[in-house]
């Protein structure tokens, strides 16, 4: 009976951790570079996503961080 117990923990913790585990690391892909505000920035006023103005208020900003 204890060993039943046991088995079933060890397999209800697996099952939690292996859930809880980053995206990238359960599927190998290595994401060790975090994007910074500036990047995140310079990649929405290249794609259009916001204008002129607004990626200066933004970039302004975050300068005063």
């Amino acid at each position: 009976m204890i060993l039943f117990w046991g088995l079933v923990i060890v397999a209800v913790v697996w099952l939690v951790k292996d859930r809880s585990e980053p995206y990238a690391r359960r599927t190998g892909e290595n994401y060790s570079h975090q994007e910074s505000a500036l990047d995140i920035l310079q990649k929405r006023y290249a794609a259009g996503e916001i204008s002129k103005e607004e990626y200066q208020e933004i970039k302004a900003e975050l300068g005063r961080r």
